[in-house]
């Protein structure tokens, strides 16, 4: 079983302030799931954009392998997720699987 592995790429160099909120920021990119693992890795790309105290949300979406993400808060890494084609249960995708690029948008303190 090899390592989380995920590359972010992003036009933005920081986090920007979103209009006059106060202390909110916003960053946005892509991010490329390029071996998936359960136990996941913190993403300092994304996360290192914001306050280590701050609240921080990740909007997700579909990867290009048709498997989708989410974050996790506990672990700052995206979990993946697939659907049975048997059951049609959501499942959590396999460890060592490409699970695709996707675009995302992240909301924190900066």
């Amino acid at each position: 079983m090899a390592a989380y592995a995920a590359t972010v790429t992003s036009l933005m160099k920081r986090a920007v302030k979103v209009d006059a909120v106060t202390g909110i920021g916003m960053f946005a990119g892509k991010c490329d799931i390029t071996n998936y693992n359960a136990v996941g890795a913190a993403i300092t790309a994304i996360r290192g954009k914001f306050r280590t105290s701050g609240v921080i949300s990740v909007i997700g979406g579909t990867a290009e392998g048709g498997n989708w993400v989410e974050w996790e808060d506990g672990t700052n890494s995206f979990k993946a997720y697939v659907s049975n084609a048997t059951t049609g249960v959501t499942e959590e995708v396999a460890d060592d699987v490409d699970v695709g690029e996707f675009d995302f948008v992240a909301y924190g303190l900066v």
